[in-house]
């Protein structure tokens, strides 16, 4: 048989013929010389369809025979046995579907269940320092390119810290918190968790409650958001689904297109929405201990929604969040 050796340490290669003799060793044959080896000194891989056999020789030379049918036919005659057991999986339909099956199944797990458990039990262990540095460095980010300083009096202010501070002391847990005022005219009536505790809460939203105990429900939910981590969580589960997508895909390049990047962003919505209702909880939890109506959560995201255009009842595929009706509906059901 025909083969291309190819030399110890480079890329030099040449043509050479090649015979597996009854002997049970190989004779390699070129214009230089002939040399021959032990079928049991050569490290042979195993057979893959459509590929041609590979041969390592004792002395870092490497063979590639393209007729790699006639090869391992030999081979297994000489040798007493088959070609390996990836090519006998490669001739059962029945075995590759069903690996195909338990692959698909290994990866929808993983997906839904893996990822998730993994990233709470990395977040809890994520050490006070990593929290400190994203949340300074997110809130230094946000000061330069969304926000401006709060205009609310420094008396309003006091009084929502006093307000936040008896959310904390009844559903913050052990977490350090500090809640930042500040005006967001370009993203509106919002509220959000950072790392570190960090609550923001913009002056907008200050403006459109219609009582404190809208806010209070408000920070809350922010405050569920830190307890359970979600920051950190999803930081975490977006880089694990974009490597899984990657691997899957086995093209780093492409990470960036639209067919690889949309799947990453199902996952991360769907991710969010479950942090949403686990953050609805704690709010409900506080509300429920100061005789709070729960719906002034729902009630306070509706009106939001409608100060944006918003449909109330959207809740798609694609939305990060549940949706506010939805949310308002789960709280006058609890």
């Amino acid at each position: 048989m025909r083969a291309t050796l190819y030399d110890s340490g480079s890329s030099a290669r040449r043509e050479v013929d090649i015979s597996l003799l009854p002997t049970g060793s190989l004779q390699v044959r070129d214009e230089r010389d002939v040399r021959s080896w032990l079928l049991n000194d050569l490290q042979v891989a195993d057979r893959i369809a459509g590929c041609p056999a590979i041969l390592q020789l004792p002395g870092g030379e490497r063979l590639e025979v393209p007729d790699a049918d006639n090869f391992y036919r030999q081979f297994a005659a000489l040798r007493g046995h088959g070609t390996g057991w990836v090519h006998a999986l490669e001739g059962h339909w029945t075995a590759v579907l069903l690996c195909l099956l338990v692959t698909v199944g290994l990866i929808y797990w993983f997906v839904t269940d893996g990822i998730p458990v993994a990233a709470r039990v990395a977040a809890a262990a994520m050490p006070a320092s990593v929290n400190d540095l994203i949340g300074r460095e997110a809130m230094e980010a946000m000061d330069q390119y969304l926000f401006s300083p709060t205009q609310l009096s420094g008396e309003r202010q006091a009084e929502l810290q006093a307000l936040f501070d008896d959310v904390v002391g009844e559903v913050g847990g052990d977490e350090g918190y500090s809640l930042q005022f500040r005006s967001g005219e370009g993203i509106g009536p919002n509220a959000f968790a950072l790392p570190a505790g960090i609550v923001v809460m913009t002056d907008e939203l200050v403006e459109l409650a219609e009582e404190d105990a809208e806010v209070a429900a408000v920070l809350a939910h922010e405050v569920g958001h830190v307890v359970n981590r979600h920051s950190m969580r999803r930081l975490i589960q977006s880089s694990v689904s974009a490597g899984l997508i990657v691997a899957v895909t086995g093209d780093l390049g492409s990470a960036a297109n639209l067919a690889v990047g949309l799947p990453a962003v199902l996952l991360n919505a769907a991710y969010s929405r479950e942090f949403e209702r686990e953050a609805d909880q704690v709010a409900f939890s506080y509300l429920e201990s100061r005789d709070i109506d729960l719906a002034e959560l729902g009630e306070l995201l509706v009106r939001i929604d409608e100060v944006y255009g918003r449909d109330p009842d959207a809740s798609t595929l694609l939305e990060s969040h549940p949706g506010s009706r939805e949310r308002l509906e789960a709280a006058r059901e609890r």
